[in-house]
């Protein structure tokens, strides 16, 4: 097995035209795609015409598989994303970027990707306007329901809460973790110093799988599984400001370009008969419409879950809502501002099928 890790100890700047964005995808596919089962052993090129020598190379060629692992992160990548006259149009901020790739099979794959926060910026738009920031992250839901105020100290122990509960929750410092209960503890260095390593760990393992706002991981086998899990997203939704970002990445094209395009995957397909499935989970959404630089609407939406799975010749979207919530931001809006509202764990749940 081959094992790659590279890292980044500084941030890492990336300024990317269309052009060399599209290189640079057609490079990752590349490396991505490339065969990796080799023969065994060279073999010799033997004259057919040789009495005796017909048979030769009529058995069957050894191979074996190479696997790989590849991990690589970098504590802030900033990509700048510039038009054709070298101009700053989006920059997009991915904190605590960590990406792994195993190879196991030749048909089996598995990717995943972890974002600590991320942040997309209009660069034509002033530092101070609010509506610069066209994705951003929120981690203050991400508090544990058991964390303290500021003005309540923590150092002492909770008796109430002790008494009750026992020793099923840990505190923010060690004094407070009183323990009542009746048993035998031991007072060797030793275990003092594993207990503390103990705590340690269940506080890291904690800030590190909570504080991931972008889990995206992807499986092939037989089937494409892929998943994006996000915790927390706000979006400023704006017409002319998305068709910037969807021109750059190529996903507005022409007629004759959408033509060849299909004529492509259409022979793809054909070549590689491989279905497609996608999970998207949505913890917390938060979309806000804007119009000429005026806020018009705002909509929140929980527990977002979206399933597209795509075969042969069929396409299925199913999934479903949590809470809804709409609220009017025009100059009219404070009259009666709240205009939709549901309540209970699910408001929604569609399928769709073409």
């Amino acid at each position: 097995m081959r094992r790659v890790d590279g890292s980044v100890t500084q941030n890492l700047q990336v300024s990317l035209s269309r052009r060399q964005y599209e290189q640079l995808m057609e490079c990752l596919n590349y490396a991505t795609n490339v065969s990796l089962t080799k023969e065994a052993c060279p073999t010799t090129k033997v004259d057919d015409t040789l009495p005796g020598n017909k048979n030769v190379n009529d058995s069957p060629k050894p191979f074996y598989f190479e696997m790989i692992d590849t991990q690589f992160s970098v504590p802030i990548l900033r990509l700048d994303l510039r038009n054709e006259h070298n101009m700053s149009l989006i920059c997009l901020t991915l904190k605590e970027f960590s990406f792994k790739n195993k190879i196991l099979h030749n048909k089996q794959k598995e990717t995943q990707i972890l974002l600590r926060s991320v942040l997309m910026e209009d660069l034509k738009c002033p530092l101070t306007s609010k509506f610069r920031n066209m994705v951003n992250s929120s981690s203050d839901i991400l508090a544990p329901s058991n964390s303290f105020k500021n003005h309540i100290s923590s150092s002492c122990p909770d008796l109430s809460r002790s008494y009750n509960q026992g020793n099923s929750n840990i505190h923010g410092s060690t004094p407070s973790n009183l323990d009542t209960l009746l048993k035998n503890r031991s007072t060797t260095k030793a275990n003092d110093i594993h207990d503390l390593k103990d705590i340690e760990g269940l506080h890291f393992l904690r800030n590190r799988t909570t504080g991931n706002l972008v889990i995206y991981r992807s499986l092939i086998r037989e089937k494409k599984h892929s998943s994006i899990d996000f915790n927390c997203l706000n979006l400023i939704i704006s017409i002319e400001k998305w068709f910037m970002v969807f021109d750059f990445f190529g996903l507005i094209s022409n007629q004759s370009d959408r033509e060849t395009e299909t004529s492509k995957q259409s022979t793809d397909n054909k070549i590689c008969e491989l279905s497609h499935e996608l999970h998207v989970t949505i913890r917390s959404l938060d979309l806000i419409l804007v119009r000429n630089d005026f806020e018009l609407a705002k909509a929140n939406v929980s527990n977002v879950q979206v399933h597209i799975s795509r075969d042969d010749f069929l396409q299925t979207v199913r999934g479903s809502l949590g809470s809804i919530s709409i609220y009017d931001l025009t100059s009219y809006g404070h009259l009666y501002q709240e205009k939709f509202s549901t309540s209970g764990m699910e408001a929604l749940s569609f399928k769709y099928t073409r």
